[in-house]
């Protein structure tokens, strides 16, 4: 039926985000962890400033804190467009993270529209917040990947998810069993299936999106 995978294909979709997310890591290691390590020396760097200006800086903190936050956003959507850069064997580089500027207001906007409407589904009973999240699973990478509109990133995902939204739920409980055997495998294994698991969800984008034409 068309919108809809067949059960073959939905466990390929999933093994082989997985399994194509496996290689990649074992390829490119460096270059997810140096991904994965961006955002958190921008936050050191956040930290270090507060201590450095001490407890009397006055009005000084509001404009530290939203430099800060236009920075951490900036640096989280260049990281997710490297992840996409590296699932495509695109180059990344300091442009991956510039071209992101732009496109700030619309990624918030979105991501907040995102997000009330998720609430808002958990609030009436979860059900509806859970499917939600499912339906519009792809939007962030979409006002990124293809700097869509907010309105027109929920329709887009709304097509990509239709009728595979079990094969998100499979993708996230094998995501999420992942992160335990890591944890499990003596605390250590958690740097190896975590930055797996976030690839996969990359590679499931990258056949999902290709719904759109």
């Amino acid at each position: 039926m068309k919108g809809r995978m067949s059960q073959k294909e939905s466990v390929f979709a999933i093994s082989d985000s997985i399994h194509a997310a496996w290689d990649l890591f074992k390829e490119k290691w460096y270059i997810i962890y140096g991904l994965y390590l961006i955002p958190v020396v921008v936050a050191v760097i956040y930290s270090l400033t507060l201590n450095a200006l001490g407890e009397s800086f006055g009005i000084m903190a509001f404009f530290v804190m939203f430099i800060y936050m236009i920075v951490q956003t900036v640096v989280s959507m260049g990281v997710i467009q490297g992840y996409l850069n590296l699932a495509r064997g695109e180059e990344i580089n300091i442009e991956t993270f510039k071209t992101m500027l732009p496109l700030v207001v619309n990624y918030f906007l979105g991501t907040l529209l995102l997000g009330v409407i998720i609430v808002l589904g958990l609030i009436f009973l979860i059900v509806p917040g859970i499917y939600f999240s499912l339906k519009y699973f792809f939007v962030p990478f979409l006002l990124i990947d293809k700097k869509m509109k907010p309105m027109e990133a929920l329709r887009a995902s709304e097509k990509m998810t239709k009728g595979i939204k079990w094969e998100l739920v499979g993708l996230s409980a094998a995501a999420i069993l992942l992160a335990y055997m890591g944890i499990f495998a003596v605390i250590v294994g958690i740097f190896v299936t975590a930055p797996v698991a976030a690839m996969s969800y990359v590679y499931f984008y990258e056949k999902a999106v290709k719904r759109l034409h």
